[in-house]
């Protein structure tokens, strides 16, 4: 018979196990704890307020502005009175505008969205205005972003996801793919998954660098805060790879405040190279 010198005692499980759980912290060590302490999932309802008649509003090119990079690209567009504008849980967290000389729909969305809401959201935009073709505008964080090299650019370039059916050619060099292993956990990684898996319609997005590592999702709803600006080159770049591209004016979003006075982009190379993940 052999024993184990390091047991005390016979173990506290045997070959028949209960099926009421013992690991259950909130039943045994716990007394007054409920079985199931389960955090209760928001149901979010999206409305459309309408200011227009949206029958003639349909099949039309859409422009999504998401998050601050969004919004640093949309205050150079002459938006005008929004057409509709769009709530969850009566906050109005975003608008849609139509240019009319364009001929193209500008949504903004203005508040950061929890992930339960993101999906609910795009949902909602993309078959009321069943669009044509979308893109959207989002910022990536530069300082968290994994490369294939070590090497790493002093100015980091405008990145860019599409979907299969979009076939865009992207040929300015400083627009490069955004590539795996990164993910994007944001409401324009919503729209793109939906043009791609259900709608099959034409999506293309395009990532300005933010120079921060970025904060999970909110669990609530909550107003977007700018705390960063870009160089109006870059966000000229990034409008001039639009097809067809808007009227953007550099006026309109240096009154905002949403352009760098400086290129804040530029960092050390050293400074630069320790931010920088890569495999």
């Amino acid at each position: 018979m052999e024993v184990e010198p390091l047991q005390d005692g016979v173990p506290n499980r045997y070959a028949f196990e209960s099926d009421d759980s013992e690991d259950d912290i909130g039943r045994n060590a716990y007394p007054g704890v409920p079985d199931k302490t389960r955090r209760t999932r928001q149901v979010y309802d999206v409305d459309i307020v309408w200011n227009m008649d949206e029958s003639t509003l349909g099949g039309k090119n859409m422009y999504v502005a998401i998050g601050q990079a969004g919004l640093a690209w949309a205050s150079g567009v002459q938006l005008g009175a929004p057409t509709a504008e769009i709530q969850l849980k009566d906050i109005k967290v975003a608008s849609v505008h139509f240019i009319e000389q364009d001929g193209v729909l500008v949504l903004v969305l203005k508040y950061e969205l929890p992930i339960s809401a993101m999906n609910v959201f795009a949902s909602k935009v993309l078959s009321t205005f069943n669009p044509s073709r979308v893109t959207i505008v989002d910022g990536y964080s530069s300082p968290a972003y994994i490369r294939s090299s070590r090497k790493s650019d002093l100015d980091h370039p405008i990145r860019y996801l599409q979907t299969a059916c979009a076939e865009n050619k992207i040929t300015s060099k400083g627009v490069k793919p955004f590539r795996p292993p990164n993910l994007l956990l944001s409401t324009s990684a919503a729209f793109l998954g939906i043009l791609e898996q259900g709608q099959r319609i034409p999506g293309l997005l395009l990532l300005l660098p933010f120079p921060q590592i970025e904060r999970p999702p909110p669990r609530t709803i909550e107003p977007i805060r700018t705390s960063v600006g870009w160089p109006e080159k870059q966000v000229v770049e990034l409008n001039d790879t639009f097809s067809p591209s808007l009227n953007w004016s550099a006026d309109l979003a240096k009154d905002s405040g949403r352009l760098a006075v400086s290129n804040l982009q530029k960092q050390k190379k050293s400074d630069s190279a320790d931010m920088s993940m890569y495999i």
